[in-house]
């Protein structure tokens, strides 16, 4: 039997560069990130959301990814990355 995700709404990035988490900047190729950079993105995006969500059990869902993307970065920083 196939799951469906619980449905709630996360505000959308705003401002004049949405996508700047990403390494994305408009008018140019983007910015490289590593990859413990990126998670460490991730786990910052995660604990932003979870600031605004008012339902308790989504919030400790965000801060638990939160903590899942630091150790991935911190994993990430003790192996090389390939290119």
């Amino acid at each position: 039997m196939e799951q469906r995700a619980a449905k709630f709404q996360v505000p959308l990035p705003s401002g004049p560069e949405p996508f700047a988490t990403l390494g994305v900047e408009r008018g140019s190729p983007g910015v490289l990130m590593s990859r413990a950079e990126l998670y460490r993105t991730y786990a910052a995006e995660c604990l932003q959301i979870a600031q605004v969500v008012s339902d308790h059990d989504h919030r400790s869902r965000l801060v638990e990814m939160a903590r899942r993307w630091h150790e991935l970065a911190d994993k990430a920083e003790r192996t090389p990355e390939e290119d």
